[in-house]
């Protein structure tokens, strides 16, 4: 079940966030059978597939293939680092006094203001202004300075390349990461490095810390990449379009607005708390 949203509601700084939460928790619920998700409620229709990490590691390659064609795999019971959101639980991403992209909401009309602001504190919007992601830049200990601060400040930091080689304890994943396939199969041949060159993590995995409430609204990762994510620490809701022809360009040219949900849209929302322990 998802957690209750008026706790995050009373810990955002501008309206349209608030409102663009509303947004996303109203259309998931929307799509409830008998008040509950349709990945408990109904599994078969659901766009979420819950597989435990011992079934999962039991898969055949072509199962697992064809598994993922059609659901949003969660796995469950994996190994996770006991780690907390701490000194040292940071540090196993970056040294506490590295320099990274935090992620926030700020006025359109005040991306000025970044030049002058050094604790992440935004004009507060006025109703019908309308705030735009930002990627501004500031210390790991930030990040614990405001999750310790009552009056802190919402941050979402996104760049800590190859933390984890992230897939050691998922036996069968040859079996559907083909960039690694792929990786096996070319390097050694002509213009495409040789035996010795390692993967290159650190372009395609990354860590995230968040401190409480973070959000990232609706979006489309680039390149084309299916994402993959790990929690360690925390929880994370992640909402995903089920059942929806996403692999045609047409899908994006009607109703589909990144950041936001429009009144009109006919997208379907579902989301589902991940734990530690979960991927997916």
């Amino acid at each position: 079940m998802l957690p209750d949203c008026q706790l995050m509601l009373t810990s955002c700084q501008y309206i349209d966030y608030l409102n663009r939460i509303k947004q996303f928790f109203e259309r998931v619920k929307s799509g409830y059978h008998n008040g509950k998700p349709l990945h408990i409620a109904d599994p078969e229709h659901s766009g979420f597939a819950i597989v435990s990490a011992e079934n999962f590691g039991e898969m055949s390659a072509q199962g697992v293939q064809e598994l993922i064609r059609h659901k949003n795999v969660v796995i469950t019971g994996c190994q996770y680092p006991p780690l907390k959101f701490d000194e040292a639980g940071l540090r196993t991403l970056a040294p506490l006094d590295s320099q990274v992209s935090l992620i926030g909401m700020i006025l359109i009309c005040y991306t000025n203001w970044l030049n002058n602001c050094l604790d992440y504190t935004f004009p507060p919007a006025a109703r019908g202004q309308n705030t735009t992601p930002a990627t501004i830049s500031g210390l790991v200990t930030d990040l614990l300075d405001n999750a310790r601060n009552p009056d802190g400040k919402i941050l979402n930091a996104i760049d800590f390349p190859a933390c984890f080689t992230a897939w050691d304890d998922i036996p069968n994943y040859l079996s559907f990461a083909t960039d690694v396939v792929a990786w096996d199969y070319l390097r050694g041949k002509p213009y495409c490095g040789n035996f010795t060159n390692q993967y290159p993590i650190a372009h395609m995995r990354w860590g995230l810390a968040g401190t409480a409430n973070a959000v990232t609204f609706i979006h489309i990762d680039s390149d084309g990449y299916a994402t993959f994510v790990r929690v360690t620490t925390g929880m994370k809701v992640w909402g995903i379009l089920p059942n929806h022809q996403l692999s045609s360009i047409d899908a994006f040219l009607n109703d589909f607005l990144l950041d936001e949900i429009a009144s009109d849209s006919t997208f379907p929302l579902e989301a589902i708390v991940l734990c530690p322990g979960d991927a997916l």
